[in-house]
């Protein structure tokens, strides 16, 4: 709900982007969702046809896609939450679910990471990590530098290394050593 509804006032609707729970449940599925997956209802124009996964501007999915952020590390992610609490950007019924979230975050995190290095071994579908065709610049490239060395370090990477699907329609200067130094953990597609 990123657009409030003509009677939001009379009952106080908060969008999604201010729901700490809901800013949860987006930043943990950025991590691992292709970009067709974000969808915004507010864009939706009236198409008829649904379209696939081209997302074709005149199809429900073209008019409704909605841009895709890279993945935060958890520590980065906990303390995004806990500036938007403090600044009143995202509000929980329970106050105290603010350090719950960031928790499961963290958790999910890294069990996500692992089950997509498992699926690769076990040459499941999901078994790669898609960030193509999003418009990303250096600022991007930071934040999900940033993540991939955070899994590098927590994660255990049952079965080897986990493919990164990163170049195509980005413009991310990479940073080789960084980047370098993720390789055996990542592989770069």
């Amino acid at each position: 709900m990123t657009t409030a509804p003509p009677d939001a006032d009379q009952y106080e609707r908060r969008l999604h982007s201010s729901r700490g729970w809901c800013v949860m449940e987006k930043n943990a599925a950025i991590a691992v969702k292709a970009a067709h997956c974000l969808l915004d209802f507010s864009g939706y124009k009236a198409a008829t046809d649904f379209g696939g996964l081209t997302a074709k501007p005149d199809t429900c999915l073209g008019q409704m896609k909605a841009g895709r952020e890279p993945p935060r590390s958890p520590p980065v992610f906990g303390e995004f939450m806990r500036t938007g609490v403090a600044s009143d950007a995202f509000q929980f019924t329970v106050k105290e679910d603010a350090g719950l979230v960031s928790r499961l975050y963290q958790e999910g995190f890294v069990k996500t990471i692992n089950r997509v290095a498992a699926n690769r071994a076990a040459n499941v579908s999901a078994s790669f990590l898609v960030f193509e065709k999003l418009g990303w610049g250096d600022e991007e490239g930071a934040v999900l530098l940033e993540a991939l060395q955070y899994a590098a370090e927590h994660c255990s990477f049952p079965h080897g290394a986990v493919e990164v699907w990163v170049e195509e329609g980005n413009h991310i200067t990479k940073d080789e050593a960084a980047w370098k130094e993720l390789e055996g953990k990542f592989q770069w597609r």
